[in-house]
């Protein structure tokens, strides 16, 4: 978004500064160091041994959102599910649902926060920009389904809230910046090449932009494309305990790792302060890269691959992505699997009769969860459907290891 041609001597003298402080960071803290790859790009590799489950990485998100769906039950603070949630006097938002196409109603953004802490802390850390803005957000994004609606918003936020941004530096510490934002690297468009749907979102960004003061001058349609892309290949999906989807987040630190087929690292989040902790999953040996996965690692190869190409804009080479066909032999069709229920009771009964038993139920949990909420919350429905495939899977590999 910000090209380096525009960038004075003197921003980039700082820039260059900042990515140094943020290496020195990393190693003293963290025991990680940064490398340039030609094929990956920026590459994090250990400097020492890590342990299974020893922490390689914590950070707080510079901004996140809280999905749509759950935006009316869930604290824009904490993202925590409350009962009841205080309202923003300030926000000048119709009272009124809107029904569009593949979205239920979540224009009552009035109803915010779970007490006043949350309140105050969304206050300072940037409700205080959007505040103002806030029914012309909402009006701008209503008829958008959720993800668009969701990356517009926190597109939003964070150009709103750079104003605010500390550009002080402590030794012991690393404040992120949009500085961090602005370099991370760029995606494909939307639907892997759609301009005019980036260029669409942009303009109703722009809109709201331009009637907010801290975000004078108001950038260009190219900027916010830019940063759309750049959040579509690296903002990541924040999730509770139980891995359902909260909302989204941009965290600089965290996505210079890169994916990995094979990982041998886990990310999870703090409940209430979001802060982003990542664990190794077995040993790795000094020098080894870092890297976690970026989607769902069951699925097969193909569709691993695709889903690379078409999100993040590469095709994968890892270990397991070479390794694939032997492994997808072994898998078969899951998807296909997933489409046969009596594919599931015919390989459950070659199991232990209380192995099959327990997947029977399993199954029946899920088939019901998604039958009850397939037009009432697409975020569970995500969930159930990944669920349903990793059961699947578990079955085929415990079968396969069987014979």
């Amino acid at each position: 978004m910000l090209a380096c041609e525009a960038l004075s001597a003197l921003d980039l003298n700082a820039l260059s500064d900042k990515r140094a402080h943020r290496e020195k960071y990393l190693n003293e803290k963290f025991g990680l160091k940064t490398t340039q790859s030609e094929v990956k790009g920026t590459c994090v590799n250990a400097l020492r041994s890590f342990e299974p489950g020893e922490i390689l990485l914590s950070t707080e998100p510079y901004a996140f959102v809280v999905n749509s769906d759950i935006a009316v039950s869930h604290c824009h603070n904490c993202l925590q599910n409350k009962k009841e949630l205080r309202s923003c006097s300030g926000c000048k938002i119709a009272r009124s649902h809107f029904f569009c196409d593949n979205v239920v109603p979540w224009f009552t953004f009035c109803r915010r926060y779970c007490g006043v802490e949350c309140q105050k802390k969304s206050w300072s850390r940037w409700h205080r920009w959007e505040c103002a803005v806030q029914g012309m957000i909402e009006r701008e994004l209503a008829d958008l389904p959720f993800a668009l609606a969701d990356q517009a918003r926190l597109i939003v936020r964070v150009l709103l809230c750079r104003g605010g941004d500390s550009k002080d530096q402590s030794k012991e510490s690393y404040q992120v910046n949009f500085d961090d934002v602005s370099s991370m690297c760029e995606g494909p468009a939307a639907g892997g090449g759609d301009e005019a749907a980036d260029r669409g979102l942009a303009q109703r960004v722009g809109r709201i932009l331009a009637r907010a003061r801290s975000a004078r001058p108001a950038p260009s349609d190219d900027e916010v494309v830019g940063l759309l892309r750049r959040f579509r290949a690296n903002n990541f999906s924040v999730w509770d305990e139980l891995i359902l989807p909260l909302g989204q987040g941009v965290v600089p630190l965290g996505a210079l790792l890169n994916h990995s087929c094979r990982p041998n690292a886990v990310l999870h989040y703090a409940p209430c302060s979001l802060r982003q902790t990542v664990r190794a999953l077995r040993k790795i040996g000094a020098g080894e890269e870092v890297c976690h996965a970026y989607l769902d690692v069951a699925a097969t190869t193909p569709k691993r691959r695709g889903a690379l190409q078409a999100g993040y804009g590469f095709t994968c080479m890892c270990e397991e992505c070479v390794a694939g066909p032997a492994r997808d032999a072994r898998l078969g069709d899951v998807d296909a699997a997933l489409a046969h229920p009596a594919w599931l009771a015919a390989t459950a009964a070659a199991a232990a009769a209380a192995e099959a038993e327990e997947l029977r139920r399993a199954w029946q949990l899920m088939a019901g969860l998604h039958a009850r909420w397939s037009f009432e919350t697409p975020g569970l429905l995500g969930m159930v459907a990944l669920a349903s495939r990793r059961l699947q899977v578990t079955v085929v590999l415990a079968t396969s290891k069987n014979n």
